[in-house]
């Protein structure tokens, strides 16, 4: 099966940090079984720890052939976050070295150190939980009424062979419970992107086609068949000129296609095709133009030809 493009996680991550507020309830109370009385979203901006520096680090083996980190800190006075400092010590040397860390302070007050030397045990790390959506039923969310919840279950688990089925549903009800065309939009576009994640962004297409939506279409299925169209032509154009300058064209040549091609289909305003392509209005007009002439200058020719093959 065709691997999704990680290159695009960071699309999916915004989807999901957009949309956890609304759907982290349900979640938690659903398949974490963890029941809240309240809860409020935290600042997910972290210190930098670039600033750490270890006093001093060594790659050790040993006589019975045992390699590891030697990791040592020169305190002079008792830090009662020692211990949380030397913790994150240990996870960026390790996430470094791939090895053992051994951790040593060498204490240099007048009287023994007073401080702890273990994390308490709330803070300890000691692994972590995996909740995989692929495992969730998709009749989890038959009841669930948030655009954002809908969205969420194309990851969820279902038959491959209703895959389209399935899809009808969501987007039927991303309709239903919608409460603008601009917020069902927005669904659509989110559910677009996430179902590259199990490659069924062309039943997205089909189920949308002749809805009033713009879709991002450098990111899903739309676009790419357009884009991969224009790519083999400009290929076998280009071939004689170097498989760079075929690229190229390719390219380019898709792209004014798909803007012509909405254009013509009428659902598109100029204004909202120049923000998709992100180019202005007078530019995209120019190449719309010059796109409409040269189509008009193909066809006129196509005669001719046929004639001279003809003669021939």
């Amino acid at each position: 099966m065709k691997q999704p493009n990680p290159k695009g996680h960071k699309h999916y991550d915004r989807i999901l940090r957009e949309n956890i507020s609304t759907v982290l309830p349900d979640i938690i109370r659903k398949f974490l079984n963890i029941e809240v009385s309240e809860s409020r979203p935290l600042s997910t901006d972290l210190p930098k720890t670039i600033e750490l520096k270890p006093d001093a680090v060594f790659e050790v083996l040993t006589t019975d052939q045992n390699r590891f980190i030697l990791h040592f800190e020169f305190q002079s006075q008792n830090d009662p976050d020692m211990a949380i400092r030397m913790a994150k010590y240990k996870f960026l040397l390790g996430d470094k070295y791939k090895l053992e860390i051994r951790q040593f302070v060498i204490f240099l007050g007048p009287r023994p150190s007073t401080m702890s030397t273990e994390l308490p045990p709330m803070m300890r790390f000691s692994g972590f939980e995996i909740l995989n959506l692929c495992q969730i039923d998709i009749n989890e969310f038959k009841d669930d009424t948030s655009p954002e919840a809908l969205v969420l279950s194309i990851l969820s688990n279902f038959p491959a062979d209703e895959s389209e089925t399935v899809i009808k549903d969501i987007v039927q009800r991303l309709h239903n419970v919608c409460d603008n065309p601009h917020q069902f939009q927005k669904a659509i576009q989110q559910l677009t992107v996430l179902s590259q994640l199990r490659n069924l962004d062309s039943f997205i297409k089909e189920n949308t086609a002749d809805m009033p939506i713009t879709i991002d279409l450098r990111e899903n299925v739309m676009y790419k068949d357009g884009l991969q169209q224009g790519l083999q032509q400009g290929l076998e154009q280009g071939r004689e000129q170097g498989i760079q300058q075929g690229r190229k064209q390719g390219h380019e040549e898709s792209r004014i296609q798909y803007m012509l091609n909405m254009w013509r289909a009428g659902r598109y305003s100029l204004s909202e095709i120049a923000r998709i392509f992100e180019i202005d209005v007078e530019e995209l007009q120019r190449q719309l133009k010059l796109a409409t002439e040269n189509e008009k200058r193909n066809n006129d020719n196509a005669p001719d030809a046929e004639s001279d093959s003809a003669k021939s």
